[in-house]
């Protein structure tokens, strides 16, 4: 299975637009499905969970619609997500446009944008580390205008979904009984041990990064349930999906807009396609849309609701005027700095990677053989939370693939000639200034939608000095 796979992702071609999920195979008349109390659009990183917690009352019936198909055995293995996962029907194929100030070592200077188009979305595909954000993150959301999402608010349904299972966490700060498993993996051999003298020569010292204090160094904490990804798809639909009649599935479903009463200004029902055919349902109480932070606006703008003037020179009817796709928020990653050592890393066939997996051991547990993780501040803490991650990872793929997987030129490519010694650190910038926009090519959803991060643009330069800041320390 995980060779078939891998063979099949390396002559995978990522699509264009989204032509292959909406061709009708007739021009009927959509069809009317009964009435849900509920709609989620997209059973993703967070529809899932709505899912699950909205069928708790068994009274009310809910449709979850997602655009891809099932998770799979092969997803299922968190070490393959980077360099093949990301070449398969799981991923929409999202790229950034044309970047000024970043994705410079990118073909066309585009970052490749991976979403995740399965039953469980993102977290079907991404590396699974579990990192929750600072408390500070949470008190600023309340303190621009939004009641209830401050940290002593959102800490009670971290501990409520989460069960950690791993040793040496700050117990407190943690849930053990929740329905998403957290885990540590093996490690590396004779790896921690140097990384942990590196950082404590920096004033980094060892603890639990989801604990007390987040400004930490640590094993890396994955959504992981023994050797699987513990997706929020298994997580909070398997073993309720079957035994809840009242929550209703549908894959392959493609939402085209949401229903609209103008007047009112009230959405009442979905317009999607599955398998060729046209279908209209309505929502008795609500329409949620869960569908990413690409997805959520695409669709709220091909719905009407969006910037008029945007709106307006696609032809799209104007239902409210919001500004929505804008101020768009992205942290940045720098994958380029690498360390050659004289140690080989995981030089072994991938028969026996995969019988180490299935013995619950690195290195196909651990997110691109993600190491350990460390939070801090490279402008002394004046912000009093970190404003920098820094990953520590090596690699268990062929130099080919991880340059695919990023979409490096020919030039910048030339830095992954030799994986099995290299030993890599990619900084991400915690608190970005710089805002970018996600936009839509036309009013047609096939195509798909213009994703600006507009990196590294704030006109003080503070997102580029304490990248680069990091890096240097």
């Amino acid at each position: 299975m995980v060779t078939d796979n891998i063979t099949a992702a390396s002559a995978y071609v990522l699509p264009t637009d989204n032509s292959a999920m909406l061709e009708l195979s007739s021009s009927s008349p959509a069809t009317d499905i009964d009435p849900v109390d509920f709609i989620i659009i997209g059973a993703g990183s967070a529809g899932t969970v709505l899912a699950n917690r909205l069928t708790e009352e068994a009274n009310w019936t809910v449709l979850l619609l997602e655009a891809g198909g099932l998770d799979n055995n092969f997803t299922d293995i968190i070490g393959l997500s980077s360099a093949y996962t990301i070449f398969s029907e799981i991923n929409w194929g999202y790229n950034s446009t044309a970047q000024s100030n970043a994705c410079q070592g990118m073909e066309n200077k585009q970052c490749a944008y991976a979403r995740g188009k399965a039953r469980g979305g993102s977290s079907t595909m991404d590396h699974g580390v579990y990192a929750r954000g600072n408390p500070l993150d949470y008190d600023r959301w309340r303190d621009l205008g939004n009641p209830g999402w401050g940290w002593d608010d959102v800490f009670p349904y971290f501990l409520k979904s989460k069960n950690a299972v791993f040793e040496g966490q700050d117990t407190d700060f943690h849930g053990h009984v929740g329905y998403m498993q957290v885990d540590v993996t093996s490690q590396t051999p004779g790896v921690e041990e140097i990384i942990s003298e590196a950082f404590a020569e920096l004033g980094i010292n060892r603890g639990d990064i989801n604990g007390k204090n987040q400004s930490r160094l640590d094993r890396i904490q994955f959504t992981l349930n023994g050797n699987t990804r513990a997706s929020t798809a298994h997580a909070f639909l398997d073993g309720f999906q079957d035994e809840r009649t009242n929550l209703l599935l549908s894959l392959n479903s493609f939402v085209t807009r949401i229903l609209i009463e103008k007047s009112t200004k009230t959405a009442y029902g979905v317009e999607f396609i599955r398998n060729g055919e046209l279908y209209t349902v309505n929502a008795t109480r609500e329409v949620i849309v869960s569908g990413g932070a690409i997805n959520t606006p695409q669709i709220l703008m091909l719905s009407g609701v969006g910037p008029a003037s945007h709106l307006s020179e696609l032809g799209i009817d104007l239902v409210r005027d919001l500004p929505v796709g804008e101020n768009m928020e992205d942290h940045i990653g720098y994958t380029g700095l690498y360390y050659r050592t004289d140690k080989t890393f995981w030089n072994i066939t991938t028969e026996e990677m995969v019988r180490r997996w299935t013995e619950n051991l690195r290195p196909l547990t651990a997110g691109l053989c993600s190491e350990m993780i460390a939070f801090t501040n490279v402008n002394n803490g004046s912000l009093g939370r970190p404003d920098t991650e820094i990953a520590m990872l090596n690699s268990v793929f062929p130099p080919a693939g991880l340059a695919s997987a990023f979409q490096l030129n020919a030039k910048y490519a030339a830095a992954y000639d030799n994986t099995l010694h290299d030993w890599w650190f990619i900084h991400a910038l915690q608190h970005p200034k710089s805002r970018g926009t996600v936009k839509l090519q036309s009013n047609d959803p096939k195509d798909f939608p213009l994703i600006d991060p507009n990196f590294l643009s704030d006109e003080e330069g503070y997102d580029l000095e304490i990248s680069w800041g990091s890096i240097l320390t």
